[in-house]
């Protein structure tokens, strides 16, 4: 600008003519159970969509135009993005004992997002391809124990979010449970044991780890 001492503002502005984003969606599934103890479920799809919100910029301007105290930068809403996006997702269980069973689960993402032509955008498109996960994996153990016991887990692995400058990371969920009636349910569960505290998504809110109790009475 011409003088940086001058603040700069944005100001969004709206758009009468702005649409719905429209999408075509395809999806495939096909599950095989190959023994009363063990299936597996695949799905896969890709979707196409157009009119996609996109932030386009105007030229900036002094305001007020005789006495300058601050540049303005005119943000407004339009439809000037489309994306394909695709993926697949496997999911298998295994009643491994009568006991003992086990829920595995894997997905893959993928987004491309483009501007049509005449956009300027370049908040949208890096935001939005980077705000989910590419991979996640989770394993899941259900155990039932003597005394009206159950013990479950829950491990994962969820990929970056390079959008929100989120690393990868692990984590393993704990809950003992116990059965004191048929209604009342008392438990122990413990979260994101794995590491003191994570970041999930941008903003700089973490997860912190934790230990809770709960009681549970169905009537």
């Amino acid at each position: 600008f011409a003088n940086p001492g001058v603040p700069v503002f944005g100001r969004l502005l709206g758009n009468k003519d702005f649409a719905s984003e429209t999408v075509v969606a395809y999806e495939l599934g096909y599950r095989i159970k190959a023994t009363d103890r063990f299936s597996v479920d695949l799905a896969a799809f890709y979707n196409s969509y157009d009119d996609l919100l996109s932030i386009e910029t105007g030229a900036p301007f002094l305001e007020p135009p005789l006495a300058p105290t601050r540049f303005v930068l005119p943000l407004q809403f339009d439809n000037k993005m489309k994306a394909k996006v695709y993926g697949v997702e496997i999911a298998a269980d295994w009643r491994w004992l009568d006991w003992w069973r086990w829920r595995l689960a894997y997905s893959y993402l993928h987004m491309d997002l483009t501007r049509k032509a005449g956009s300027n955008d370049v908040i949208t498109a890096p935001g939005t391809e980077g705000g989910s996960p590419q991979n996640q994996v989770s394993v899941r153990s259900f155990v039932n124990l003597p005394g009206n016991l159950e013990l479950d887990g829950a491990f994962r692995y969820v990929d970056t979010l390079p959008g929100g400058n989120v690393r990868s990371y692990f984590n393993l969920d704990l809950r003992l449970g116990w059965h004191v009636t048929k209604n009342v349910e008392l438990s122990l569960v413990g979260q994101n044991l794995l590491a003191g505290h994570h970041a999930e998504w941008s903003g700089g809110t973490k997860i912190q780890r934790g230990i809770y109790t709960k009681a549970t009475w169905r009537w």
